[in-house]
């Protein structure tokens, strides 16, 4: 596992205990680094008091670590990067993926559900979504860094050769043994579009039964999840101290506009959202251009080249979380036409297409989405 650069438990409100708080709640934000090669941001409303109980625990202030309540999560986020980590040899996915070719390979039920899971959605979008993509990635080595680092476009022999080990349909799974085997060394699994929407529900579920009703999880920069209902600053103090309160409404949650990088807390539009995953997918942070050429790194394993339609960016809600990551890549790479066609065919998802022509499309169940800028039109299909 790769060094936790942070992990703290940040508690930005302090003072009554639950009886004298009227039903206001507390805010907590938790932010958890280099599990699963992404970033955690965890923020939850409670109405118990944590600092007063554990603030005489540490010299430096309440860390997560010292809240027996909820170190449950770190457990989820381990476990989790300890199975599915496909960047390190040391896990049960990176092991798999460094012998499957030379014989079948029993897993373990956790592993084996989500391998299952991914090769569905490969095999549903007839691999617009293909878990097998990391070689090409890797070849590619486009990441948050590459729109101001700058890239490079590799040959088109080295494409080709990589290409020979993109193809989920060579990873064979064997319900009866839960074995896993692929027809070719040089093939690996990575499994991010399924396992970020499996990690947070674990979390979710947790939190939840530690008596959470309100918040917000986000996993990585593209997957969200709500928990209840908004909250918002009371006009309640203790000394400097602000508590917030359940408003009973959605949670506004906003598009980042993907043509201004330096804008990103300054939505394009918002929409109300509850109890629901939302994941989004496009070219508007990793990518770098050459010659007004825009590279990114959601791919067309057909081609080997990064995506190229009419999209920058989409954006799904979901009722279920495993594969949502899965399926709003599917729908990216399948482009404006069928991505809405297929979104409309699933009950439980809607989804938002944005066009590089500034153009935002909506599926039909994706209700209150308003405009919060000028520049951008809003359509429907």
């Amino acid at each position: 596992m790769k060094k936790i650069i942070s992990i703290m438990f940040l508690l930005l409100l302090v003072g009554c205990s639950k009886d004298e708080n009227d039903g206001l709640l507390y805010k907590y934000v938790g932010i958890y680094d280099e599990y699963l090669n992404t970033t955690t941001y965890i923020t939850i409303y409670h109405n118990e008091n944590y600092y007063t109980k554990y603030e005489n625990k540490v010299d430096d202030g309440v860390k997560f670590s010292d809240i027996v309540e909820f170190q449950g999560i770190e457990d989820i986020l381990l476990e989790s990067h300890n199975v599915f980590d496909a960047h390190s040899n040391e896990s049960e996915l990176g092991k798999l993926n460094n012998f499957a070719h030379i014989a079948p390979v029993k897993v373990s039920e956790e592993l084996y559900d989500m391998i299952k899971q991914a090769l569905y959605f490969a095999e549903t979008s007839d691999g617009a979504y293909d878990p097998t993509v990391g070689p090409l990635a890797d070849l590619w080595g486009i990441d948050e860094t590459s729109w101001f680092m700058g890239g490079t476009i590799p040959s088109e022999s080295a494409i080709n050769d990589t290409l020979e080990f993109v193809d989920y349909k060579k990873v064979i799974i064997d319900d009866a043994n839960k074995t896993v085997f692929y027809e070719q060394e040089g093939v690996k699994l990575d499994l991010g579009g399924i396992v970020k929407g499996y990690v947070t529900e674990r979390i979710r579920d947790y939190l939840t039964s530690k008596g959470v009703n309100n918040g917000i999880v986000n996993v990585g920069s593209s997957s969200q999840l709500t928990i209840g209902t908004r909250c918002v600053a009371s006009e309640e103090l203790n000394g400097e101290v602000t508590l917030y309160e359940d408003t009973g409404n959605p949670w506004n949650i906003g598009t980042s506009d993907p043509f201004d990088l330096w804008a990103m807390n300054d939505p394009i539009g918002v929409f109300p959202l509850v109890d629901k995953a939302l994941s989004t997918s496009g070219s508007a942070l990793q990518f770098f251009e050459i010659d007004g050429e825009r590279y990114h790194h959601i791919f067309d394993t057909k081609t080997g080249y990064p995506v190229d339609n009419e999209l920058i960016v989409v954006q799904l809600q979901s009722d279920n979380l495993v594969g949502v990551d899965a399926v709003s890549t599917m729908i990216y790479v399948l482009g404006l036409e069928e991505g809405m066609e297929y979104i409309e065919s699933i009950d439980g998802m809607d989804a938002i297409f944005i066009t590089y022509d500034k153009e935002i499309y909506i599926s039909s169940g994706f209700d209150g989405y308003k405009i919060t800028t000028g520049g951008y039109d809003l359509k429907t299909k």
